[in-house]
C-alpha cells in the first residue's frame, strides 16, 4: 500500500489516510462478506426459491415443445431470476471500502504519489 500502509486517519480532524490493513479488510468485506457484502446479498437473493436459477432450470428437463416455447420459457423463467440475482447482489449496495461493516468512515485512500493532507 505504499509508504502509508500503517494509516494515520484522524476522524476528529478528518485528516490522514486509511491504513492498508483496514482497506484490505473493508475491500474483502465489501466483495465477499456475509454482512455488508455483494456475496452475502447474492446468497440471500439466491436462497429465495423464486430467484433460484437452479430451480428455474429444473423446469427445462421436460421442455420439448420447440424453439418458440423454449424462448418463451427462458424469457419467463430464467431472465427474471438472473435480473433478481443481479439486483439483489447490488441492492442495497454494501458500504464502500472507506467504511467498515458498521458504516464508520476509516479515511480516504492515499493514492500515488502518497502526499500527506495539507
Amino acid at each position: 500500500m505504499g509508504r502509508n500502509s500503517e494509516g494515520n486517519y484522524n476522524p476528529s480532524t478528518n485528516t490522514g489516510f486509511i491504513s492498508g490493513s483496514q482497506l484490505d479488510i473493508n475491500t474483502v468485506r465489501h466483495e465477499s462478506g456475509a454482512v455488508q457484502g455483494h456475496y452475502g446479498n447474492y446468497v440471500v437473493t439466491q436462497n429465495n426459491v423464486n430467484n433460484n436459477v437452479g430451480v428455474g432450470f429444473e423446469a427445462a428437463v421436460n421442455l420439448s415443445s420447440g424453439d418458440a416455447a423454449f424462448r418463451t420459457w427462458v424469457s419467463g423463467q430464467i431472465i427474471p431470476r438472473i435480473t433478481a440475482l443481479h439486483n439483489g447482489t447490488h441492492d442495497p449496495e454494501p458500504y464502500d471500502v472507506n467504511h467498515d461493516q458498521n458504516g464508520v468512515y476509516d479515511g480516504p485512500i492515499n493514492f500515488s504519489p502518497y502526499a500527506p493532507c495539507q
